[in-house]
């Protein structure tokens, strides 16, 4: 797992403020991507000069070869007591979930286009069609509190459960098949790949359903120009041929996909 993709999930699983100080070498390529955004200026960091990792709040000062620095006092520092930083050590980041939704839509090939159905909680991707429609969610900060997220934000469709896409282990708080996506994620310098191979292996297959087709009777040596279908509503056509007549539903019609 490369530093950015661990960085991102921890993120995403513990939601908190990404510090200047400790960014990835391949944190750009996160920025390029949108995958974070500048957030507001920090007031400290922990310290790295020594393994103490004492928490300062340095003050900003102009160095006469330097320019401007940040600087803290310390008994143990050398050039008379002075920890030096540079001030983009305490800008600080965002994680844009949003941004990584759509990226993992678009990796999935989901039909839809992903929409926040609870703010900077859940996000719905889109709908897989491999073997049957099933709704595809990606659920952060799972690391603060895993229960405040509602079942019915999470919704099935038609009698199967939902993917929510996790960033580790597993969520028994949510009513869907939970996939982790530790092992199948990886952002890079390119953008954000997920392995579609190893994802479709982890879903369950889909239980065999009973299907209420019922066939409109017909007599012997019907003929399809004499079969009328006339659509009355989303949900139900009316079929006729002759004097019979019957309505049905697109479920009972065989057009449940």
């Amino acid at each position: 797992m490369t530093t950015a993709t661990h960085l991102v999930l921890e993120r995403l699983h513990r939601p908190a403020p990404i510090l200047g100080a400790d960014l990835p070498p391949s944190f750009d390529s996160l920025v390029r991507q949108g995958l974070v955004r500048r957030g507001e200026t920090a007031r400290g960091l922990a310290c790295g000069h020594c393994e103490e990792g004492c928490w300062v709040e340095p003050l900003l000062h102009r160095h006469p070869r330097d320019g401007m620095i940040l600087v803290h006092p310390c008994v143990g520092a050398a050039e008379g007591g002075l920890l030096a930083y540079e001030p983009e050590a305490l800008h600080t980041w965002a994680l844009e979930p949003s941004a990584l939704a759509e990226a993992l839509g678009a990796a999935l090939e989901l039909m839809g286009r992903p929409e926040e159905r609870v703010p900077e909680r859940v996000w719905w991707l889109g709908e897989r069609r491999a073997d049957r429609r099933r709704d595809v969610y990606l659920v952060a900060g799972l690391g603060l509190d895993a229960e405040s997220i509602a079942d019915d934000t999470i919704d099935g469709v038609q009698g199967l459960a939902p993917i929510a896409l996790v960033p580790w282990g597993t969520a028994p708080e949510l009513a869907a098949e939970v996939v982790p996506l530790h092992d199948l994620l990886t952002i890079g310098t390119t953008g954000v790949r997920l392995d579609r191979e190893r994802f479709d292996a982890r879903l369950r297959p889909a239980r065999p359903r009973k299907e209420a087709v019922r066939p409109f009777p017909l007599p012997a040596g019907a003929v399809w120009e004499r079969l009328v279908v006339e659509v009355v509503d989303d949900e139900h056509a009316v079929l006729r041929y002759g004097e019979r007549e019957e309505r049905r539903s697109y479920v009972e019609l065989g057009f449940r996909d």
